[in-house]
């Protein structure tokens, strides 16, 4: 039996690590989350500096800094 507890940031940093870039709302459907609070772990995250995020036409994109390994 596991008794690890994940919530859904854990599977928001998985889910970062095995995808090249993804939006929020992709992140947001994956996670069954609302867009907004799933801003607000992205923005935590960033500023943490354990997700990067990447500005284009399209949007922006996030994706798990190499730093998350280290933290």
């Amino acid at each position: 039996m596991n008794n690890e507890i994940t919530t859904k940031v854990d599977r928001l940093i998985s889910y970062l690590k095995q995808e090249d870039w993804a939006k929020i709302k992709e992140l947001s459907r994956e996670l069954d989350a609302p867009e907004k609070k799933v801003n607000r772990w992205v923005k935590v995250l960033s500023d943490s500096e354990l997700v990067d995020k990447n500005y284009s036409f399209s949007g922006i994109t996030f994706k798990a800094s190499p730093n998350l390994g280290e933290k």
